[in-house]
């Protein structure tokens, strides 16, 4: 949980959220990056750019 206005891994090379529920107060910014190639961490299988794109699901 985070407050009002803040940004939410705006840091980060790339995001992964795998989550049931994420509870936000107060508007914060949740920011999803994929640039995966700047990292030196490897992309596990299933995660990165694929043929199908993006998903955000409810």
């Amino acid at each position: 949980m985070t407050g009002s206005g803040n940004d939410i891994a705006d840091q980060s090379a790339s995001t992964v959220v795998v989550a049931k529920e994420i509870k936000m107060e107060g508007s914060p910014n949740l920011v999803i990056n994929c640039n995966y190639s700047v990292g030196g961490v490897p992309v596990p299988t299933g995660i990165g750019p694929t043929t199908q794109g993006s998903r955000l699901t409810n």
